[in-house]
């Protein structure tokens, strides 16, 4: 083999002569008449970071922009929420057995407060038996107001009780919510009952019925968790212990209401207490009352609840006339607590 050029690399020997390229690789000779492959070297590697910075800045972009949409939304829902009213509401509880129509007693009157800026929730309790101007009617009891307006009208009885709160206590009523015992059963028993702790043993020998008798009811003292009957009976007796007992034992009664309904266990049962309170209560709060009012407990908290009970400190007791027993209201002592309870 004539040989002219003999070309080496690590991984081939290359020999030319006159009849082609003769490949070696580890010393084997493979006849080839082509030309060599052209060796493509990899390109070089492309800077990646501007568009990874690109893409960083997009995100930051889109996230500033979503933190400025809500902080707009934040601060318009702070401030359309300072603007929110307070509103008053007048709970009235009737002494109506069954068969028996609207032109009937009150057994309870509350009136409550809830004002979505503070929060605050307060609730002022009303004896039965406070002897005030009736518009229209004079002086008496503030529980006939709901019977002198049912008497006139249907539905006066409402107007005439919200009336004469009003007038006498020096405060604007917004709204009503009127229940009879059954109503107050129901929608006790729609939440799954209430836990409250009785501080003293209540024995009642002369508890009314539904058919104007009386039985003998027990209620011991103690933590007890209370269906409709049981809580209706606590708050309703009152043998043995004053008005002014019964009044706290009844606020006692809404407040552990009120804590039931912010426990997350009872929130399943809300749609059976909607039942209840649209089949068994008479109210004109909106959806929108009530969803304020509830987020408005649920901020100040059941345990933070103001309340009060226009209580003998506030009355003086008077035998009319006639020889009705009742409460003079003392207004000088009544309306600063009025005043603190309900203030704008």
């Amino acid at each position: 083999m004539d040989v002219h050029t003999l070309v080496s690399s690590r991984s081939f020997t290359l020999i030319r002569h006159r009849g082609g390229v003769v490949l070696m690789r580890h010393h084997r000779y493979v006849e080839d008449t082509q030309p060599a492959p052209r060796v493509v070297r990899p390109a070089a590697r492309q800077n990646r970071y501007p568009s990874c910075l690109l893409r960083l800045l997009r995100v930051l972009v889109l996230l500033g922009f979503l933190i400025l949409v809500l902080s707009l939304g934040w601060y318009g829902l702070r401030r359309w929420f300072a603007a929110l009213p307070r509103t008053n509401v007048l709970v009235l509880g009737l002494d109506r057995r069954p068969g028996e129509g609207n032109v009937v007693r009150s057994d309870t009157m509350v009136l409550a407060t809830f004002y979505p800026p503070g929060p605050h929730v307060a609730l002022l309790s009303i004896p039965r038996d406070l002897y005030v101007e009736i518009p229209g009617h004079g002086a008496g009891r503030i529980n006939t107001a709901h019977f002198w307006g049912e008497s006139e009208s249907e539905g006066g009885g409402l107007a005439l009780a919200v009336q004469t709160v009003a007038q006498n206590f020096n405060l604007p009523v917004h709204r009503h919510v009127r229940v009879d015992f059954d109503g107050f059963r129901v929608v006790v028993d729609a939440v799954g009952g209430i836990d409250v702790t009785v501080a003293e043993p209540i024995v009642d020998d002369a508890y009314p019925t539904e058919d104007y008798g009386t039985m003998r009811i027990e209620i011991a003292a103690g933590p007890q968790h209370m269906d409709g009957e049981t809580a209706l009976r606590y708050a309703r007796s009152r043998h043995g212990s004053s008005d002014f007992d019964r009044l706290e034992r009844q606020q006692q009664v809404l407040l552990s209401l009120a804590r039931r309904l912010l426990e997350p266990q009872v929130w399943p049962r809300l749609p059976a207490l909607y039942q209840a309170l649209t089949g068994n209560v008479d109210t004109d709060m909106t959806v929108r009352d009530w969803v304020l009012f509830a987020f408005t407990l649920y901020r100040v908290g059941p345990d933070e609840v103001e309340h009060c009970v226009v209580d003998r400190e506030m009355t003086d007791p008077w035998t009319t006339p006639d020889g009705g027993a009742v409460l003079l209201p003392r207004w000088e002592a009544i309306h600063p607590v009025v005043g603190e309870l309900f203030a704008p």
